[in-house]
């Protein structure tokens, strides 16, 4: 039998067509900036100003941050289609396609600027044109001078480090018509609804939640067109009648992999609850009442999903009171199916019979929030007040890290002793140590991490004791 000789061929993608392909990937206008202002938070900026100009088919977009800022090295690098780039536990980012796929879904003409933090760097500017490299079927950008970069963002960029970013050539953005007036509406119709979308998005990063303090330690805000966003908080926790039911931590392993999903429930005031019409109105959020229930799911305490019951149950009206919080750490992207655009997650199939049952006493709650006449027969309840407790569902085989009064069941997995009487949001330690050992038992490596642990304790007792041990 003659055995054939192996011989690697590399074939380059054909760039003209390929970066038409990368600019259908499926981000709304909304999602395009809210990617960009994830590599704002990223880059520590405290400061992302958004300013949308019009001017007929010279109309254009600028994002400028006061972050980091890049070096001419890592300017080109965060060029490429697929950027080198090690992304943290706890980043925004994910396959280093954002900043370009993002920006070519709204427009054909791409530019960042950008100067390092440090005395004494300078400025450089790279332009990526989709013409250009139809022209030449070359992945190319150019480089520029800070003269070709709209006044805005050249004034900012000589102020201070940091990064901006022009979009111009707006053919998706204006709705690919030549009609001045629709180009018009549609730019409009933009700027009116991308305030809201940021505002609840990165709602907890503007308020300043604690949850976001390790991943953006100072202040953060967002400015459009001026104006400073204030955070939408979709479940009202300001509110006296806002119901906070018990929370549950639903764990989640596959061989390799583990991680805890932590759901809380809310049942938010009825209509009738609000002293002024206007609160009422903007809880509402942009899809309404009725289809803003449900999950409200969170990557990193970045906002992915507002609402719906991800295919488990339909929006019914009696239930539009019962808001859901879902927060995933990015190491469990591929449970949750999160895409390119960061806009679209699928509820992991492990988790759905156990969701479905939690959730099933929450929208009983809701109903009972929504009837005024069962309404005024509850217990007056407050922010942070924990009303009749729900009962969650028991995993199998599996250690339920919360009970009926949210505090961390006893006993542990394997051979591991107890963890802490404490719920797994009170410490980070024993969220960490529960979902090694889940990840352990899973795989049937228990002892080999009791192994490795001993030996961690002897010789890094700090790292052991953060991890929960």
């Amino acid at each position: 039998m003659k055995i054939l000789q192996q011989e690697v061929v590399q074939i380059v993608p054909n760039a003209k067509r390929l970066v038409q392909g990368y600019r259908d990937i499926g981000y709304t206008f909304n999602g395009a900036v809210a990617d960009l202002v994830d590599n704002s938070i990223a880059a520590q900026a405290t400061e992302v100003r958004i300013d949308m100009v019009w001017d007929s088919h010279h109309s254009y977009l600028v994002i400028s941050d006061n972050g980091d800022g890049m070096t001419r090295a890592q300017l080109e690098e965060a060029m490429r289609l697929g950027s080198d780039q090690d992304y943290d536990s706890d980043d925004l980012g994910k396959f280093g396609l954002g900043l370009k796929t993002a920006s070519i879904s709204q427009c054909k003409v791409l530019q960042v600027g950008s100067r390092p933090r440090g005395i004494g760097h300078a400025v450089d500017v790279l332009r990526f044109d989709i013409d250009h490299i139809e022209t030449t079927n070359n992945w190319e950008v150019i480089r520029q001078g800070t003269e070709t970069l709209p006044t805005i963002a050249s004034d900012w960029l000589a102020e201070t480090h940091g990064t901006v970013i022009v979009w111009s050539n707006l053919d998706r953005l204006l709705g690919g018509t030549n009609n001045m007036d629709k180009a018009r509406n549609a730019f409009f119709d933009h700027h009116r609804g991308l305030g809201l979308h940021l505002a609840m998005v990165f709602h907890r990063f503007l308020s300043g939640d604690e949850r976001t303090k390790h991943q953006h330690p100072a202040e953060f805000r967002i400015v459009l067109n001026g104006l400073e966003l204030d955070p939408w908080d979709p479940f009202a926790t300001w509110h006296e009648k806002t119901q906070t039911l018990t929370a549950q931590d639903f764990p989640l392993a596959g061989v390799g992999w583990g991680g805890i999903v932590e759901m809380q429930p809310y049942i938010l005031p009825a209509k009738e609850q609000f002293n002024d019409p206007k609160e009422h109105e903007l809880l509402s959020g942009p899809k309404k009442w009725n289809n803003q229930q449900g999950f409200y799911i969170y990557r990193a305490n970045r906002m992915i999903q507002s609402g719906g019951w991800c295919g488990l149950l339909t929006p019914n009206e009696h239930y539009k009171l019962a808001r859901v919080t879902v927060d995933f750490p990015p190491q469990l992207d591929n449970a949750f199916g999160i895409n390119i655009a960061k806009m679209r997650v699928t509820l992991p199939a492990q988790l759905k019979d156990e969701v479905k049952a939690f959730v099933g006493p929450i929208r009983k709650a809701a109903d009972l929030a929504y009837n005024a006449k069962e309404r005024n027969k509850l217990p007056a309840l407050g922010p942070g007040s924990t009303p009749p407790p729900l009962t969650p569902p028991k995993r199998p085989g599996v250690a339920v890290p919360r009970t009926t009064s949210g505090t961390a069941q006893q006993g542990g997995l394997g051979p591991f002793a107890p963890w802490p009487v404490a719920t797994l949001r009170e410490t980070e330690q024993s969220r960490r140590r529960f979902a090694l050992e889940t990840a352990a038992k899973v795989t049937g490596h228990e002892s080999a991490l009791e192994a490795i642990l001993k030996a961690l304790a002897s010789s890094d007792e700090r790292t052991a004791r953060e991890l929960g041990w």
